[in-house]
């Protein structure tokens, strides 16, 4: 029996899935498109994006599934970065951060510089922080939560932890205001 080949013209790699090889397929999963990524139109896109200073609508690019990515000089950044080094130059250690909140739009007007601790300010204002029970593998809710804090010296933590259903570790770091920082008040920080 002969093995299929790879779908693709002048690819001899054996066939996995879907007509592709291993290298093919995996590129039609990411940018859906077998011979991979189309770089100039998101270069253009960025030189285009470079130039649109001010307020306006979002340049959103979506030839991908996930945030937009380029490299520059061979390393890999995120496309936002990007626009930012056509425009202004490198920004070396600083984040480009998106004023509109949405990680796919390449407007250099709604970027601006800030540190990563200005980036979780950013991404809570926004309300795409994964902080809390938005994280996929949260076992507990922000309202559990705040009931453990309340179980505080009333009942032993190895309690609380069965009656929750997590370790004795995650209720001493609840009780240590480690975990769950997001849902102190003021008045306790």
């Amino acid at each position: 029996m002969t093995q299929r080949t790879c779908t693709v013209e002048d690819c001899d790699r054996p066939h996995i899935a879907r007509g592709f090889c291993t290298r093919h397929y995996r590129r039609w999963q990411k940018y859906g498109d077998p011979l991979g990524a189309h770089e100039w139109p998101l270069r253009t896109l960025l030189q285009n994006a470079a130039t649109l200073t001010g307020p306006g609508p979002c340049e959103e690019y979506f030839g991908t599934k996930n945030r937009p990515a380029y490299r520059i000089d061979g390393r890999a950044m995120p496309a936002s970065r990007a626009v930012w080094i056509i425009a202004y130059g490198d920004p070396g250690t600083w984040h480009v951060l998106h004023d509109c909140g949405n990680d796919r739009c390449l407007r250099v007007g709604h970027l601006y510089l800030g540190t990563h601790e200005q980036n979780m300010h950013d991404c809570v204002r926004h309300g795409v922080s994964t902080a809390g029970e938005r994280h996929p593998n949260a076992k507990l809710t922000d309202a559990k939560v705040l009931e453990i804090r309340a179980l505080r010296g009333v009942q032993p933590a190895s309690v609380v932890a069965s009656n929750y259903g997590v370790g004795d570790g995650t209720i001493y770091m609840i009780w240590r205001d480690q975990a769950w920082k997001h849902l102190l008040s003021t008045s306790d920080t």
